[in-house]
């Protein structure tokens, strides 16, 4: 019987201390758990606005921007696999700079077209190194390029919507100085002021409408944002006449690295050469040249006609933008110089400077666009 007692009371104190051990374990995660969500409150700044400059939003937004955090780790993943990976990945982008001088220029495409495997130029050898990799890791190698490439897209897509906040934020604080400047004015015309009131609600809906949008690209409900300086300072192209599209190390490189090497892979999928990849390049150099080509080209001929005309067509029309901005520009600066104006006068500078603001936020749709495909936008990624 003591020996009944004496195990009965040793089966309840196991079950007591691992009772104890549970409730410490689910109180430690709960601490843990409490602490993170107050974290996580505080870093959302509900109560206080936040204001930010270029290298701090970036910063965060490879933080907190999910959009940036996959395309970020696909990019590592695509371009961590080999150092012929990196190589290849490199080539394929040609970008300006050390990529540019290393890349697959016309001049060493008529080379590889009229030289044997043995003879490539020595910045190429490591495409020719391809030899050594089976089939399969071939087909690899090549979405390992489309995959790095659409990755690096994605994550200058964000970037330039950040860009395009700072720019936005700057265009709206200026309206938002016009309207305080013509509410104070007490003479102001009836009319103006009819004007002021519509407008002045459409600004506040304008700047809620902005601050969502940076909520969502943060992922974060911030009380309010400002941002402290001009971002990034892209090019907005306003002295430039003649762009030079036809300059391929330029212009449209990571787009034309994911079609090559989604294209790439197709035909050697289909050619299984003896000497993997020497057969392929030299088919698709000849290709390329137009020289008696025996495969179908990587791109459909209309495709490129089309993605061509569509560059060329937000450039006249960011010129467009550019050259009314001048004109409202000198007429904003006739009237300045009046001493005094109309009541008419004045309904028309007030009109001049909220259309100039206008067509300054049209510009920015314009440049974003370009700013994607500029490699010499990208030249300094941690500027």
């Amino acid at each position: 019987m003591r020996c009944l007692v004496l195990s009965a009371v040793g089966v309840f104190a196991m079950e007591s201390c691992a009772t104890r051990e549970v409730a410490e374990t689910v109180d430690l995660h709960r601490q843990r758990a409490g602490k993170d969500f107050a974290k996580e409150v505080s870093a959302q700044s509900p109560f206080k606005s936040v204001t930010l400059d270029w290298d701090e939003a970036k910063e965060l937004m490879y933080d907190r921007n999910m959009t940036v955090t996959k395309a970020n780790k696909k990019k590592k993943e695509a371009t961590a696999r080999s150092p012929l990976m990196t190589d290849l990945i490199s080539h394929l982008q040609s970008s300006v700079g050390e990529t540019a001088r290393g890349a697959l220029s016309p001049e060493d495409l008529v080379k590889v077209a009229r030289s044997p495997f043995e003879e490539l130029p020595k910045h190429l050898r490591n495409l020719a190194s391809l030899k050594d990799f089976s089939h399969e890791m071939q087909l690899q190698a090549y979405d390992d390029v489309k995959d790095a490439s659409k990755a690096e897209q994605t994550i200058r897509q964000e970037i330039v919507t950040l860009q395009a906040f700072f720019v936005t934020g700057t265009l709206l604080k200026k309206r938002a100085d016009l309207l305080e400047q013509w509410e104070s004015d007490e003479s102001s015309p009836a009319k103006l002021k009819t004007m002021l009131k519509k407008d002045k609600a459409a600004y506040l809906a304008s700047r809620e409408k902005w601050l969502d949008q940076i909520r969502d690209f943060f992922n974060a409900e911030y009380a309010d944002v400002k941002f402290s300086g001009v971002g990034r300072k892209f090019l907005f192209y306003r002295n430039v006449s003649n762009p030079h599209f036809e300059n391929w190390q330029r212009w449209r490189v990571l787009q034309r690295s994911e079609k090559l090497a989604t294209g790439l892979k197709k035909l050697h999928d289909a050619s299984r050469p003896m000497v993997p990849g020497t057969n392929l390049a030299k088919t698709k150099v000849l290709t390329m040249l137009n020289v008696n080509p025996t495969e179908e080209t990587l791109q459909d001929p209309q495709e490129v006609r089309s993605s061509v005309r569509g560059v060329l067509k937000n450039w006249r029309e960011l010129k467009e933008q550019q050259a009314e901005e001048a004109e409202l520009k000198k007429k904003i600066d006739v009237l300045k110089r009046m001493e005094t104006l109309t009541e008419a006068q004045q309904i028309e500078n007030y009109s001049l400077a909220k259309k100039l603001l206008d067509v300054q936020q049209k510009e920015l749709s314009h440049a974003k666009e370009l700013w994607l495909i500029d490699e010499q936008c990208w030249k300094d990624l941690s500027s």
